[in-house]
């Protein structure tokens, strides 16, 4: 976890016996919203050594190490090394002794909630629209989060960001257009049902802005003051 959380100058750099981390399809740095993470996919020997988490701002600097150990498979023993006790484990584990069989399937058995609600927005043309909410169950791998623009699906892309972390769930729009504006929904479902929220974006155009006096006589008092 880093604070503080909505620093917009706040750099997270990742490095591996003092060199930087490259970004790849093996790594994978998180960082949303104070939640911090390094994912490295299909671990090799040589991933092994120290690892550090350094978060920089214009204040100052901190930073957080630790030591990732991996074996590689010639060293990992395959086979047993007490071949009495492997029977032993193999007597107790053989359910046909039980004379009957009993298969458990693990599913979720909470619908989708919302702790908290998308909240309307009112910007301007060009600036970023940011929905946020939470919902439960978090740890859920059957859980699809879809979100919706005048009920039609949003497709992510340059502008449009979606997050879906630990059950914290928003959505990006950068740069927003005056056509960005409507009512934003996002709906989470799961086996068991499903739940939704929804709130209002609205996008104030350039040339709806007003830079020049609406009223003359009052601007000159203005400037003569």
């Amino acid at each position: 976890k880093l604070e503080p959380v909505t620093d917009s100058n706040l750099k997270v750099e990742w490095y591996k016996n003092g060199r930087p981390v490259t970004v790849g399809h093996r790594f994978r740095p998180i960082h949303d919203f104070g939640y911090v993470a390094l994912d490295i996919i299909d671990l090799i020997a040589e991933d092994s050594g120290t690892y550090t988490c350094r978060a920089v701002n214009l204040v100052g600097a901190d930073e957080v190490i630790c030591t990732l150990g991996c074996k590689s498979s010639a060293q990992i023993l395959t086979s047993t090394q007490n071949e009495a006790g492997l029977e032993q484990i193999q007597y107790l584990e053989d359910r046909t002794r039980y004379h009957r069989s009993q298969e458990v399937e693990e599913t979720t058995t909470q619908a989708p909630t919302f702790t908290t609600s998308l909240k309307n927005s009112n910007i301007k043309e060009g600036q970023r629209a940011h929905f946020e909410c939470r919902i439960i169950p978090v740890s859920d791998a059957t859980m699809k989060v879809e979100w919706f623009h005048n009920n039609k699906p949003i497709k992510a892309g340059s502008r449009f960001t979606e997050t879906n972390s630990f059950g914290f769930v928003a959505l990006d729009i950068l740069h927003c257009l005056p056509e960005d504006s409507g009512t934003y929904t996002c709906r989470a479902k799961n086996i068991i049902g499903q739940a939704v929220t929804s709130a209002n974006l609205n996008v104030h155009s350039k040339q709806s802005i007003y830079l020049e006096s609406q009223h003359e006589a009052a601007l000159g008092k203005l400037q003569q003051l």
